[in-house]
C-alpha cells in the first residue's frame, strides 16, 4: 500500500515524499518528493537549497513574472551547474536574499532589462556578493535569449535549439537537455526570428538546430529560414500538445533508468523556472522536465515516465501548481485507474494501487468518489485492503 507524509525541509518550505512499496511497474521502491515554498519566489530558493551548495561561482538572478529570461539562462546556469533565483521587479524576497546569503556567490548575473529587474534589485544584489553583479539583457525577450547565448556559448557548437517566446511549455521542456549537452535556447517569435537571433546564429555556427514544438509555436517559414543558419540538419521536436511535446523532447535525449525525472504545470510557468537549471545540472544528475495539467498525467507523459522508470520524481512547487493526485500518478505510471462505472468495491480492484488510482483519477476529473473507496476522506483508497 502507498502512503505519503510531509517532511520540512526549512522554515518556508517542505518535501511531499511519497514512498512506494515495489509493485509490477518497478523492482525497486520509488519516491517522489515535493520541491516548494510559499510562492514562486521562495520555491526557486527551496529549489536552489535541493540542487546547489554554497560557494558557486555565478547565481544566476531573473524575474518571477514572466518565463523568457529565466528560460534563456536555464541553460547556462544548467551547463555550469549554478542556480537560477527569481525575484519580483521591484524587490528580493526574504527566501531569495537568505538562499543568497547561503550559496555566496562570488557574483550575481541578472538576467533580463529593467523592466524584469529593477535597478534597485540590482543595487540590492550587490550587497550579497563580493563580486559585483552584472545584466545580461537585450532590448526585447528575443534579442535577451541572444545577448544570454553570446555571454557563455562559444563559436562551432554541435547543437542550438530554437522555441517559442510567446509561451513557456515547450522551452521549458527543452530547457534542461539543453543545459545538459551545453546548448543555448534562442527564443523566436512564431513567425519570424529577429535579427540579434539571426545574427546570434550566425555567430554559433551550429551543427544542427533543434525546434522545440509544433508549427503553431514556431511556424514552418521560420523552420525553413533556419535551414539557412546551419549546415546540418534542422529538426521539430513536437507532440500533439504541451504534455505530448515535453513527452517526445524527454524521450529524444534522456535514457531509460534514468535517476531524476521533474514533473511541472503545463499551465502555470512560475515554480518550474528555477527547476529547469536544475534538472539540466550534470551535477544533479541531469532529468527531464515532463509537464502535467490539472487533470493529472497525459497518456503520453505516462508512457515516457513507464519508459524511464526514474529512480525519483521531483514534484516542482505546490499542490496548486502539481496536485496530490498527480504525485502518485507519476509515483507509478504503470498502474492505470479502473473506469468509472459499473460500481467497484475495493474487493473488485487487483491492488490497492489499483484503487487507489481510480480513486485518484475520479478526484482529478472532478468526479470525486465515485466508488465509494475512501471511507473516512482521507485521501487514501481502501486503507484495510482489497
Amino acid at each position: 500500500m502507498r502512503f505519503f507524509h510531509r517532511a520540512c525541509t526549512s522554515a518556508t518550505a517542505a518535501a511531499l515524499i511519497f514512498t512506494l512499496s515495489a509493485t509490477s511497474a518497478s523492482a525497486d521502491p520509488a519516491v517522489v518528493e515535493r520541491w516548494a515554498g510559499e510562492n514562486r519566489y521562495n520555491t526557486s530558493a527551496v529549489i536552489s537549497q535541493h540542487a546547489f551548495s554554497p560557494g558557486v561561482s555565478v547565481a544566476f538572478v531573473a524575474s518571477g513574472k514572466d518565463f523568457p529570461d529565466a528560460l534563456s539562462g536555464a541553460p547556462v546556469a544548467g551547463a555550469s551547474g549554478k542556480p537560477v533565483l527569481l525575484t519580483d521587479p521591484s524587490g528580493l524576497s526574504d527566501a531569495v536574499r537568505a538562499e543568497l546569503t547561503r550559496l555566496v556567490p562570488a557574483k550575481i548575473v541578472v538576467l533580463g532589462g529593467s523592466a524584469a529587474v529593477s535597478d534597485a534589485v540590482v543595487t540590492g544584489l550587490g550587497t550579497l556578493t563580493s563580486g559585483g553583479v552584472t545584466r545580461w539583457a537585450g532590448a526585447n525577450r528575443y534579442a535577451t535569449s541572444a545577448e544570454i547565448s553570446e555571454q557563455f556559448f562559444s563559436p562551432d557548437i554541435d547543437v542550438a535549439f530554437i522555441a517559442s517566446g510567446r509561451d513557456f511549455p515547450d522551452a521549458l521542456s527543452g530547457a534542461p537537455i539543453a543545459g545538459c549537452s551545453a546548448a543555448p535556447v534562442l527564443l523566436t517569435d512564431p513567425n519570424g526570428l529577429s535579427a540579434e537571433v539571426n545574427a546570434e546564429l550566425a555567430r554559433l555556427t551550429p551543427d544542427k538546430i533543434v525546434i522545440l514544438g509544433g508549427p503553431v509555436a514556431v511556424s514552418e517559414g521560420v523552420a525553413a529560414d533556419l535551414t539557412t543558419k546551419t549546415d546540418g540538419d534542422v529538426v521539430r521536436w513536437a507532440g500533439a500538445n504541451r504534455y505530448a511535446t515535453s513527452a517526445v523532447i524527454s524521450s529524444q535525449y534522456f535514457p531509460a533508468d534514468i535517476s531524476t525525472v521533474y514533473v511541472a504545470s503545463g499551465t502555470a510557468f512560475p515554480d518550474a523556472l528555477a527547476g529547469a537549471a536544475a534538472a539540466g545540472s550534470a551535477s544533479n544528475g541531469c532529468g527531464p522536465v515532463l509537464l502535467t495539467g490539472p487533470t493529472g498525467i497525459t497518456e503520453d507523459v505516462r508512457t515516457e515516465l513507464i519508459r524511464l522508470d526514474p529512480a525519483k520524481v521531483v514534484l516542482l512547487g505546490g499542490p496548486a501548481a502539481v496536485n496530490d493526485p498527480t504525485g502518485r500518478q507519476v509515483a507509478n505510471p504503470a498502474v492505470r485507474p479502473r473506469p468509472s462505472s459499473p460500481d467497484l468495491d475495493c474487493p473488485d480492484f487487483d491492488t490497492v494501487e489499483e484503487a487507489q488510482a481510480t480513486l485518484d483519477h475520479g478526484i482529478l476529473l472532478g468526479l470525486g468518489d465515485v466508488h465509494g473507496l475512501d471511507a473516512d476522506d482521507d485521501g487514501i483508497a481502501c486503507e484495510s485492503g482489497v
